[in-house]
């Protein structure tokens, strides 16, 4: 079965009390100094400068970080105000305090595996169904995505406007019958060698998870637009799911066009790492 992340009330609150101690055991000395204006004295055995984090406060970072790929209000990490000007990691503790009391809506899990050797979740179709939201591209088609994957590729579609790169999805969410028909028309049309080559068989496509986004370039600026679309993918969740060069580790021939939503931690170790999703579930 897959992943899915319910709140209840009660659940929200423990969870947001919790962090509030985590975030006041984590920020509590610093801040008691700053506010008396003293400067305390470093331990005797003060750790050196460049030692690693401990795995606590790394698990809870990672965990607030994740928290963030299923919060509605912010499209991009970068976009989280921050209301005394902080880093980074401090300004996703103060926002992720703010809202750990929603209570969520129905979440998949983002990193979830489909393949040829990992077939869609049982139940899952049915259940993205009634989390589909329509996306229309400048060509009149409407499409569908999982409500957060739209919520995303939308604010990455804007992103990449304002860098001159003008993208439209033209593939998303795919019911097992449509994959069927696709791979139909694809036969008829290309060869079977085509279809068996850039089709799943039905019930192993990316597509049916509602997580997957095939994209077209309609306009691009100078200099390397792939490279510069790469490298804005992660500040929305998105990986590029089938890269060049990893065709042994996929399965799949390079599909440049072919986005896959999984959350925004996942796709900055993904991205910074040059891994695939397989890869990285396997770490």
């Amino acid at each position: 079965m897959f992943h899915n992340r319910k709140r209840s009330p009660a659940a929200a609150g423990k969870a947001g009390a919790a962090l509030l101690l985590a975030l006041a055991l984590l920020l509590g000395g610093c801040g008691s100094a700053a506010s008396s204006g003293a400067v305390p004295d470093a331990p005797a055995s003060a750790a050196p400068a460049d030692e690693a984090p401990s795995p606590t406060a790394g698990l809870l970072a990672d965990y607030i970080v994740e928290y963030f790929s299923t919060v509605d209000k912010f499209a991009s990490i970068s976009a989280i105000p921050s209301p005394t000007g902080s880093d980074p990691p401090l300004r996703l503790l103060a926002a992720a305090v703010a809202e750990l009391t929603e209570v969520l809506p129905w979440t998949p899990d983002y990193r979830v595996l489909v393949n040829q050797a990992h077939p869609l979740p049982e139940g899952w179709e049915d259940a993205v169904r009634e989390h589909l939201t329509p996306v229309r591209n400048s060509m009149g088609e409407t499409l569908s995505l999982e409500t957060r994957t739209a919520k995303a590729f939308l604010a990455l579609r804007e992103a990449l406007l304002a860098q001159g790169i003008h993208i439209e999805l033209t593939s998303g969410f795919r019911s097992v019958g449509m994959q069927v028909e696709t791979i139909r028309y694809l036969q008829q049309t290309y060869g079977p060698a085509y279809a068996a080559t850039y089709a799943a068989a039905p019930g192993y496509s990316e597509h049916h998870t509602g997580l997957a986004a095939d994209f077209e370039i309609l306009g691009a600026g100078g200099g390397d637009v792939m490279a510069r679309l790469r490298a804005t993918l992660p500040e929305y969740g998105f990986i590029l799911r089938y890269p060049p060069g990893k065709e042994d580790v996929t399965g799949v021939s390079s599909e440049p066009w072919h986005l896959r939503y999984v959350g925004f931690l996942a796709a900055r170790v993904i991205c910074d790492g040059d891994l695939t999703l397989e890869e990285y579930l396997e770490r």
